[in-house]
């Protein structure tokens, strides 16, 4: 209880509520003592009812304030143990998400517990690892966090000796004995009505799931038969009735429900709620009708005068007509803008409703339904922009925004960020679901003139990669544990429009601040860049013409210092162009490219070797494949290769690609893997890896960090956000070591290829 209260004085809104209550306290002791000395001076009536009323305002507003902080406790502790309560039915998201709603109406350390055991429980190690150590920052004292942080870091180490499972399954059920501790410690009064909410939560998120007397059940009408008998007017209970009406597709009377939520607990999430109810139909504006008719009769009067128009041009000279063609123009663009007004009016009236409900509120929940609402309107421009904000989320600063360890889902763990676009979707989709707190069966389409459905967890798909490749850092080299030295590569131009300068960038070392370093631009170097494009069988049609398409633009746009050459690859290899800066030259040989043949990516690597053998500077190979080659071991060894030869490898993967081969090559080399979604997304793909090539930094500091681990983590953080961190070994990893006993010592044992994460990974 006592730490809660620390919690509560931590956060702002709070801080308000107790300071209220502090007032009140003053107000009704002045107003006491003030009673006392009229009554021992024998003091006049005034001067009594005076005393008298200040007494009941502030015994009034005490009992007020204290009643609000009480309601606020009652329902952060309530909500934490109905997560507790999911994650022990194995629900892990829907208790992920209750208890981050609770630390978000007041961060507190059960929140920050229960958080990172749903991550663990779930079997996300490393993410587990990666929150309850940044919570550590928050709360370094808790004992829950700390062991969980332990036991993490303990499982991320052993993970891949654990065939069996059968690490994993002690890793849970001690995380499930932390779980037991943190439940009975926020154990509330009515155990028995956050019970039944969370079993209904449960039955929500399972939809039709067998129970365990072996029958079939479905999901909402079992959340419903619980809900019926609840206390309707708790918030919780509002909750769920919002969650099962929009699972029924009533949108209305779910915003009817998250109405009265919010007037309750107005809690960014639950506003933020309401809005995605109100664009998705719930919102309803009496006056629309009217409007829509007025809107209406305008066109129709217009479109008289466009007829008017059109016969006058029929009898019109050659002057008359220029200037009569002009005029029916602008009638036809206010019809047109008329009629889009007539079919978007409910979204416009909801989206003005949102935008008051939302007003002055920052957050990545806030960006997502901005973002949702520009789409749905057609204005991509600000829907990007918005996009950006989500997908620039910090976690060292937004550790307790609900949504950032979704974001940091989407973008770090390599099972989701890069592998399988079906997965990464998924996650983005997972994302919108919880923006809408599940109070929409969501799905949201927009047909484009070739007939195909664009959704909005697509669109958001398109914006990831961008996010991901914003920056990378390829290598980091120490020689001594306290002066190191990090190169970095960066795909976004400065937002201000001026070359990037050292303060525009945030270094975190071991997670400490580093506030000393230096920044050195290796954009002039000469760079000798070898394209490998695969043209086997599969290749053909679309996928060869959109990525000559992607091919020659890179060569169109690469910088005077860059130098061209193309090897092409099937079931053999060739060159088909050298390293030249002839780039009309390559382009030429690009275009001439046909698709046959098998998919020998190794001999594609091998003869890029070939091709930049004789060249100086950075030596850069930008591998496209669209196939999967069955010799692992040839393109680990091909990479290997590359690497001594001291080439980067970029790999740009899409349709049949296998993602785990082509992450071979890029983590040994140190360079960059991306996967098109589709081969019109080719083009994206190589502007960004354009980027990475025209800005080049080396990055020098001193440690500030006092941590000697030979285990490490560096950080930079963009200006507007974006990120990236890796987890790099001083010297050989355990793999490493293994393939040198009784070899020659090497020369340099400190330096690391960043970006493989040989002590992380997800379970």
């Amino acid at each position: 209880m006592k730490a809660f209260f620390v919690d509560l004085i931590a956060h702002p809104a709070m801080l308000v509520k107790i300071i209220l209550l502090a007032a009140s306290v003053i107000l009704l002791l002045f107003g006491l003592i003030s009673l006392l000395v009229t009554f021992a001076k024998k003091s006049n009536l005034f001067k009594k009812i005076v005393a008298g009323i200040l007494v009941v305002a502030g015994l009034t507003t005490s009992i007020i304030s204290g009643l609000d902080i009480s309601s606020v406790y009652k329902l952060t502790e309530q909500q934490n143990y109905v997560a507790c309560e999911l994650l022990e039915l194995e629900s892990y998201e829907s208790g992920r998400d209750m208890a981050e709603m609770a630390n978000e109406r007041v961060n507190n350390e059960n929140s920050a517990a229960i958080i990172s055991l749903s991550l663990g429980l779930s079997g996300d190690v490393k993410l587990c690892s990666k929150v309850s150590a940044e919570f550590l920052n928050h709360y370094p004292d808790s004992e829950s966090l700390n062991s969980i942080s332990e036991l993490s870091k303990d499982m991320l180490k052993n993970i891949d000796e654990d065939e069996d499972g059968t690490r994993f399954e002690a890793y849970k059920g001690e995380l499930t004995d932390i779980l037991d501790d943190v439940k009975s410690s926020v154990k509330p009064k009515d155990e028995g009505s956050a019970e039944d909410v969370a079993e209904a939560l449960s039955a929500l998120e399972k939809g039709e799931y067998i129970d365990e007397d072996g029958e079939e059940v479905d999901g909402v009408k079992r959340a419903s038969s619980i809900a019926k008998d609840l206390n309707q007017n708790d918030p919780l209970t509002l909750q769920l009735q919002a969650k099962i009406e929009g699972k029924k597709g009533n949108e209305k009377e779910a915003f009817k429900y998250l109405e009265k939520l919010v007037q309750k607990d107005g809690i960014t999430s639950n506003k933020v709620a309401l809005a995605a109810c109100a664009i998705n139909g719930g919102y309803v504006d009496k006056g629309s009708d009217s409007e829509r008719e007025v809107y209406s009769n305008k066109v129709q009067s217009l479109e008289k005068k466009a007829d008017k128009l059109e016969d006058k041009i029929k009898k019109a000279d050659d002057d008359e007509e220029v200037k009569l063609k002009a005029d029916l123009a602008t009638v036809n663009s206010q019809i047109e803008s008329l009629k889009n007004t007539i079919k978007n009016l409910d979204l416009i009236k909801a989206a003005n409703f949102v935008t008051t409900l939302l007003s002055d509120i920052n957050s990545t929940a806030v960006n997502a339904i901005l973002a949702e609402i520009s789409y749905l309107m057609d204005d991509v421009v600000k829907a990007e922009e918005y996009s950006s904000k989500i997908f620039a989320a910090n976690l060292t600063d937004d550790i307790n925004d609900r949504l950032t360890v979704d974001v940091i889902r989407i973008l770090e763990n390599d099972e989701y960020a890069v592998s399988d676009q079906n997965d990464i979707q998924t996650r983005i989709y997972d994302l919108i679901y919880k923006t809408h707190q599940g109070c929409t069966d969501y799905f949201l389409s927009s047909g484009n003139e070739d007939g195909i459905a664009e959704n909005f967890a697509t669109f958001l798909y398109s914006n990831v990669n961008s996010a991901v490749n914003a920056i990378k850092i390829s290598t980091v080299t120490t020689t001594d544990l306290e002066n190191f030295e990090v190169s970095v590569n960066i795909s976004r131009d400065n937002e201000s429009g001026v070359p990037y300068t050292k303060d525009d960038f945030a270094i975190y070392d071991m997670g400490v601040p580093v506030t000393d370093y230096d920044m050195i631009t290796n954009s002039g170097n000469k760079t000798s860049v070898c394209l490998v494009f695969d043209n086997s069988g599969s290749m053909s049609g679309t996928n060869i013409e959109q990525a000559k398409e992607a091919v020659t633009g890179f060569i169109a746009n690469v910088n005077p210092n860059v130098e061209v050459g193309l090897v092409r690859f099937d079931d053999t290899a060739e060159i088909l162009c050298d390293v030249t800066t002839s780039t009309g030259q390559v382009t030429r040989a690009a275009l001439d490219i046909n698709a046959a043949g098998g998919t020998d990516i190794d001999g594609g690597l091998l003869m890029s070797i070939e091709a930049l053998k004789n060249k100086s500077g950075n030596k850069i190979v930008i591998l496209l494949t669209d196939g999967e080659d069955g010799d692992t071991e040839g393109i680990i060894a091909a990479s290997e290769q590359l690497k001594q030869n001291g080439i980067v490898a970029y790999a740009v993967g899409f349709d049949g690609a296998r993602v785990e081969t082509l992450n071979h090559i890029t983590s040994i080399t140190g360079g960059q893997l991306m996967y098109a979604q589709n081969p019109e997304d080719l083009q994206e793909m190589y502007r960004l890896i354009n980027g990475f090539i025209s800005n080049d930094y080396t990055f020098t500091f001193r440690t500030s960090a006092q941590d000697d681990s030979y285990e490490r983590t560096v950080r930079i953080v963009m200006p507007d956000g974006y990120y990236d961190e890796i987890d790099y070994t001083v010297g050989l990893s355990k793999e490493e070591i293994e393939t040198v006993i009784n070899e020659a010592p090497r020369s340099d044992y400190y330096q690391q290829i960043g970006g493989s994460n040989k002590n992380g990974g997800i379970y």
